[in-house]
């Protein structure tokens, strides 16, 4: 192990990717902005992997076929971002869907109505999550071969640590313009531990992409696609254990985008980058 600047890198484009989410939702709305930037994410890493530069791309068995899969991995991830809004315009038997895609509640308690220039704001901060998201472990193709792999964390975490620290600062000062002093008093105990075991769980995540790539031997346009598969276990989450959803239309599209989605991973599995050999 030891620094890299690459490692760093990857790092900032975690905690910018996570900042214009901050953006998107409440300027797009929880739907439209998940959906956009998962979609950006999902091509972005594929193009990297397919026609990126030579560290990162590598051929594939199929073109076609590719791009079928990515096509496919789209449609899966706007069936499940948008599943409530399909099962309200399909499904006549549709009620009493709730959560949050439903409203987006912002600091005063309303629901933020922006007009055509915030909704266009919102989806260029969604489609820059998903150009920051979609490259976060392309510096690490760029690292000496002592730091890489798990060797590339720290610079990672220290990266990701320090900008995603000044960034905090920068909005609770010039935006929310409070004084520094009031941050413990507005930052509970309870709030810094959960935040904690999400950036944990979180970075579980990135070292299981670290390890199919650096150790398993995936293709980054094959690994870093299939990550938006989590939108599947975070849809589980919401329906099954915090029961967001309720109506039964719902629910079925959810399990019709899941299939979707784990249809494009398959094909992107068998015909995307890395394949050809």
């Amino acid at each position: 192990m030891g620094w890299t600047w690459c490692g760093a890198l990857a790092g900032v484009f975690l905690v910018f990717a996570t900042l214009f989410s901050f953006l998107a939702i409440p300027l797009a709305g929880l739907a439209t902005a998940a959906a956009t930037w998962s979609c950006s994410a999902v091509l972005v890493a594929f193009l990297w992997g397919a026609a990126g530069p030579g560290k990162v791309a590598q051929p594939m068995k199929s073109v076609l076929l590719s791009i079928l899969a990515v096509a496919i991995l789209i449609g899966g991830v706007l069936v499940l971002n948008l599943r409530a809004q399909l099962s309200a315009r399909f499904c006549k038997s549709a009620r009493g869907v709730t959560g949050m895609q439903d409203q987006i509640l912002i600091e005063d308690g309303g629901v933020q109505q922006g007009n055509a220039g915030q909704k266009l704001l919102g989806l260029a901060s969604a489609i820059s999550v998903g150009i920051f998201g979609g490259s976060i472990l392309v510096p690490s193709k760029y690292v000496r071969e002592e730091v890489s792999g798990i060797g590339l964390l720290p610079s990672f975490g220290v990266g990701a640590g320090i900008v995603g620290t000044l960034v905090g600062l920068f909005y609770w000062i010039a935006v929310k313009k409070q004084p520094l002093a009031t941050l413990s008093e507005q930052l509970p105990m309870d709030t810094v531990l959960k935040g904690m075991l999400s950036g944990l769980l979180w970075n579980i995540s990135n070292i299981a992409q670290v390890v199919a790539m650096n150790y398993l031997h995936m293709a980054y346009g094959i690994s870093y696609p299939i990550l938006q598969c989590g939108l599947l276990v975070a849809g589980l989450w919401g329906i099954y254990f915090f029961k967001e959803v309720e109506d039964r239309g719902a629910v079925c599209v959810f399990w019709l985008g899941a299939a979707i989605l784990m249809l494009g991973v398959v094909l992107l599995g068998l015909f995307g980058p890395g394949t050809a050999s």
